[in-house]
């Protein structure tokens, strides 16, 4: 669990600096390791964004929705659907 919040936390530092590879990077570590604990999905959050700022947009589109479909977070689940509202193509 605390490697994958460390690996969550560099990615968010690599996201600040513009290092949207590194930080996909990070986040996809953090994932694997989680693979068999509960879901995190504040990290399929971030993976979506970093999605976005790539410019893959399903791909944007495919993470938010899973967030907002599986997670028990009110508050992941309105940043998503904002995500998704600012970003409609």
């Amino acid at each position: 669990k605390y490697s994958s919040e460390i690996k969550k936390n560099f990615a968010m530092l690599e996201y600040s600096k513009g290092d949207y590879i590194k930080a996909e990077d990070y986040i996809s570590s953090a994932l694997a390791d989680r693979k068999n604990i509960s879901k995190d999905y504040e990290l399929y959050f971030i993976l979506g964004k970093i999605f976005l700022k790539t410019n893959r947009y399903s791909l944007f589109k495919n993470a938010m929705e899973k967030v907002i479909d599986n997670t028990e977070s009110e508050q992941l689940i309105k940043a998503a659907k904002q995500q998704l509202l600012d970003n409609i193509r």
